[in-house]
């Protein structure tokens, strides 16, 4: 789509230097193959990535080893140092990847057992993906027998809530028929088109209609997720906290939605 609109893109180059001369900047780059380009512009925009955001999330205290520039270490699987606890978020309604990254967690554990270990879902269990029904059963059914077959290890499971959970829960308890509607109409242009499908609502079926589609267990479930969870001195939410407040004050919607100023945190909470 950009080439269309005449973005030309150089691929596999390395940036060796830019010069400016009165209003116009000189970039040089090199091919892998050692061949040079300039590039003329009135600007030259330089992206460096994204910036580790672990400031202030008191790291060190759970033991995570840290690298120089801020980011958490992992290894060749992602793993961090410290193994007691698999965190999992935004699965986002898709089952088949969620069994195959449980399928590791568990070989991981019956390869390098520890105590006590913990299994999270960070919230954003449903919505965009093909089967947030699928999702929810399995986490029920992971909750009602062993997910690890090791005789001297199990896993227990903490769910979290997420924005998209809350908002479907916001639909369903709106007892205004015309709020409820327009939630609705907000929610299913954010992914909640293809979670309706999986429980096999009809997508046009009015809000009032969607009970008799989704299972009970699955709305309990929902119901019964919580908004934040803790490990220590570890505090896992969805989104982000608001910086300078406790706990105990912190607005629900903060734990579900919040970007900004948390993702932009300089100093500990």
């Amino acid at each position: 789509v950009l080439g269309k609109i005449g973005i030309q893109f150089y691929l596999s180059h390395k940036v060796t230097g830019a010069t400016r001369h009165g209003d116009t900047v000189t970039v040089t780059a090199t091919s892998l193959k050692g061949e040079e380009i300039k590039l003329e512009g009135d600007y030259c925009l330089v992206a460096v990535g994204r910036s580790a955001y672990t400031q202030g999330l008191n790291l060190e205290a759970a033991g995570v080893a840290m690298e120089e520039r801020g980011r958490v270490r992992v290894d060749a699987h992602m793993q961090t140092n410290v193994p007691s606890i698999y965190a999992i978020g935004d699965v986002h309604g898709q089952v088949g990847q969620l069994q195959a990254l449980q399928a590791l967690i568990e070989a991981d554990l019956a390869a390098r057992p520890v105590r006590r270990p913990m299994l999270l879902y960070i919230g954003d269990l449903i919505d965009r993906g093909p089967d947030s029904a699928g999702v929810v059963q399995h986490i029920l059914q992971q909750r009602t027998r062993p997910a690890v077959t090791l005789p001297t290890v199990t896993l227990p499971t903490v769910a979290l809530l997420g924005n998209h959970e809350q908002m479907l829960l916001d639909i369903l308890g709106t007892p205004d028929r015309a709020r409820a509607d327009r939630r609705a109409e907000h929610w299913m242009g954010h992914g909640g088109v293809a979670a309706l499908q999986s429980w096999g609502v009809p997508v046009r079926a009015p809000v009032a209609e969607w009970h008799a589609h989704i299972p009970p267990a699955h709305l309990a479930f929902l119901r019964s997720l919580r908004p934040h969870w803790q490990a220590g001195a570890c505090l896992f939410v969805h989104a982000g906290v608001r910086p300078g407040f406790s706990l105990a004050v912190q607005d629900r919607q903060d734990l579900l939605y919040m970007r900004e100023p948390f993702l932009s945190l300089q100093r500990p909470a």
